[in-house]
């Protein structure tokens, strides 16, 4: 088998950056992958089909549909196209929008037809609020398409992950978010969501999203979900950061044969001797995601929220000796309290209004809750 290469403008591609393949009806595997050219910030597209022998049967220049995009999924739809999902800034004559996209192609890696998804808030304008990167669809039975992705709540600060159900045309038939309390939520980042035997579906989704937080890497979570095509929530787990110190990092979802989920990614310890990030894997059987488990939930609650004068604070359990701090959006610590019981009442009257992040400690320092609080 050759190597992946492609040349355009005269240009042979230096490197080549990401691929997706699948198994079409004949056999054959189909694969999109990305060109990176001697300018870095150009990227191509190139399609190609090989028999099961590793004989290229066809091949194709993508990038015309296209400007700057990542792939997401590459599949087989029900009707016979290739499906590829990506997000760029879609170019259509009458507008120029960001957000993630369904191309569809035909045998030949001909652009049958191509629509940008719609909108997480319908009729925004928002210019980022649609879904995007990470990105990752799967087709349904019915030839209707479950895409997971995030997008912007607040362009800069607040980002979500959501699941939409569309149409071949581009129609939004519903959508589903699993809204936490921190100011980001992101999609597993390779693949979000999968399908399992029976039709039904696992996605899962991390939640406190930073690469890097206030004080370096923050505990964060990972929620696994078992849902129906109508995202009517079936059952679910969460790996809680905040109750070992750990900062959890999703990459992939995976239905298992025996009809459970595998969640692979990684993690990082933020206490002890060794942090430095270790493989992530964990595995459900089919009765696993039987609920919320309720011990691993955050112990706090936050009263009233949003607030004009400040807010109470409810513990499940006294946590003498332990600490409430106030972030901006910015990182900035604004405000810090002594917590000595099961309860404390901050007053916010002097702070300006917008979003804050709520974080509280033991005594010896250890994360135990974080959530957001909005100042009206």
């Amino acid at each position: 088998m050759e190597p992946l290469s492609y040349h355009t403008g005269g240009h042979e591609c230096q490197w080549v950056a990401y691929s997706e393949n699948c198994v079409d009806n004949n056999g054959n595997i189909r694969m999109a992958y990305q060109c990176f050219l001697d300018d870095l910030s150009q990227t191509d597209f190139a399609g190609i089909t090989f028999s099961p022998t590793g004989e290229v049967l066809d091949s194709a220049y993508l990038t015309p549909v296209f400007a700057s995009p990542s792939i997401g999924s590459l599949y087989i739809h029900p009707n016979g196209k290739v499906v590829m999902s990506t997000t760029a800034m879609t170019w259509y004559p009458e507008e120029v929008m960001s957000g993630g996209q369904l191309s569809y192609f035909d045998g030949s890696w001909q652009l049958d037809t191509a629509f940008r998804l719609p909108q997480v808030t319908p009729g925004s304008t928002f210019l980022h609020n649609v879904p995007q990167w990470p990105i990752y669809a799967i087709p349904l039975p019915s030839g209707n398409v479950v895409v997971s992705a995030h997008y912007w709540k607040v362009f800069g600060n607040d980002r979500g992950a959501v699941l939409q159900r569309v149409s071949t045309s581009g129609e939004l038939l519903s959508q589903w978010t699993a809204e936490s309390p921190f100011l980001q939520e992101l999609p597993a980042w390779l693949q979000g969501i999968d399908m399992a035997a029976d039709g039904s579906l696992y996605y899962a989704q991390m939640n406190n999203w930073t690469l890097m937080g206030v004080d370096g890497f923050s505990p964060s979570q990972v929620e696994v979900f078992h849902l129906d095509t109508s995202f009517n929530v079936l059952g679910s787990f969460l790996f809680d950061g905040y109750e070992d110190n750990t900062y959890y990092y999703p990459s992939v979802v995976r239905a298992t044969p025996d009809g459970g989920v595998l969640v692979g990614g990684s993690k990082k310890a933020l206490s002890g001797t060794d942090q430095r990030p270790k493989a992530w894997l964990a595995k459900f059987g089919p009765d696993g995601l039987v609920g919320v488990n309720e011990a691993a939930r955050p112990l706090a609650g936050i009263a009233p929220n949003p607030g004009t004068m400040g807010f109470q604070v409810m513990l499940g359990e006294p946590l003498p000796g332990g600490t409430l701090a106030l972030y901006d959006l910015h990182g900035r610590m604004v405000m810090t309290e002594t917590i000595n019981g099961a309860q404390a009442q901050v007053h916010a009257s002097n702070l300006a209004p917008g979003v804050y992040s709520v974080v509280i400690r033991a005594a010896d320092g250890t994360p135990k809750h974080a959530q957001r609080w909005v100042k009206q």
